[in-house]
C-alpha cells in the first residue's frame, strides 16, 4: 500500500462532481470507510465539536436495494474529529444540497428491522442511497478527470521550471492516479497523514475503527519512521544512580 500524494486528493477532490466534492474531502480527512460516509446521516455531525459520529453504514448487496446495517465491527462505531476545512465543506454541501430523506430499509438492529426515512448526507444525483457498483463507475470518471488535471499542471510547472533555466534537482514529478485506485485510498491516505505526524498506532486504530492494532501495523507498518535508537540513554539514565563496579581484583 502507496498512500497518495497531497496533489493526487487534492485533484480527486476537485475534479468530483459538486455533490460528491465534500464527500471525497470528508473521506480524506476523517478516514471513514465508503459504506461509512454512504451511511452518514445529518444527526451525526456536530459542527459546534468538528466531529461526525459513526454509527452505522449503507449496506450494497449484489442483488436487493441498499439497506442501512451496523458498522464493520464493534469498534467501528466511533467519533472522529475532523478538520476544519471539511467541516466547512460538509456545511457549503447541505446548504447546495438540502437533505430530503430517504426511504430505507434499517438493519442496524436484527431484532427491529424497519423502514424508515434516512436523513443521507450524500446521495446519487438522483437522490437515492449511492450503490457500490453505481459509484465504481462514478470513480472511474473521476480517475480520468483528474488525470488530466494533473498532467495539465504538469505541463505548466515545466514550462516555469524551463523559464528559470532547468535548475538541476528542481524538475517537476509528474503525479497520476494509480491504477486500481478506490475511494478506499482517500482512507489510506487519512491514516498516512496520521503516521507522518507521529500519532501512535492506538490513535490510529481508534480513528479507523480497526478491531485491533495487530490489523492496523499489518497495513501501515512501513509507513512509520524508524525511531532513534534511544534504549541506551534509557539504561544509562535508570542506572545512573547505581555505584559503579568496583575493579575486579588482580
Amino acid at each position: 500500500m502507496s498512500p497518495l500524494a497531497v496533489g493526487v486528493v487534492a485533484a480527486l477532490v476537485g475534479g468530483a462532481p459538486g455533490w460528491y466534492r465534500a464527500m471525497l474531502l470528508l473521506a480524506a480527512a476523517s478516514g471513514l470507510r465508503q459504506g461509512e460516509i454512504f451511511g452518514l446521516e445529518v444527526g451525526h455531525i456536530d459542527f459546534r465539536n468538528g466531529t461526525v459520529r459513526v454509527q452505522q453504514q449503507v449496506v450494497s448487496p449484489d442483488r436487493g436495494e441498499p439497506y442501512i446495517g451496523p458498522p464493520k465491527t464493534h469498534q467501528s462505531y466511533r467519533t472522529v474529529p475532523v478538520a476544519r476545512s471539511a467541516m466547512d465543506a460538509l456545511a457549503a454541501h447541505l446548504l447546495a444540497y438540502p437533505v430530503a430523506g430517504v426511504q430505507m430499509e434499517d438493519r442496524t438492529d436484527p431484532n427491529r428491522v424497519k423502514w424508515r426515512s434516512a436523513q443521507l448526507v450524500f446521495t446519487s444525483k438522483r437522490r437515492e442511497a449511492i450503490r457500490r457498483a453505481a459509484w465504481s463507475k462514478v470513480w472511474e470518471n473521476l480517475e480520468v478527470v483528474a488525470g488530466k488535471a494533473l498532467a495539465k499542471q504538469h505541463a505548466e510547472a515545466l514550462q516555469r521550471w524551463e523559464r528559470r533555466g532547468r535548475p538541476e534537482g528542481d524538475e517537476p514529478i509528474l503525479l497520476t492516479v494509480p491504477d486500481g485506485s478506490s475511494m478506499r485510498d482517500l482512507r489510506h491516505f487519512y491514516a498516512s497523514v496520521l503516521i507522518k505526524h507521529r500519532e501512535s498506532v492506538k490513535t490510529v486504530q481508534k480513528r479507523l475503527g480497526h478491531a485491533k492494532p495487530s490489523i492496523t501495523l499489518d497495513t501501515y507498518t512501513h509507513l512509520w519512521p524508524d525511531e532513534e535508537d534511544t534504549t541506551r540513554a534509557a539504561i544509562e539514565s535508570a542506572l545512573g544512580a547505581v555505584p559503579p563496579m568496583c575493579p575486579l581484583a588482580a
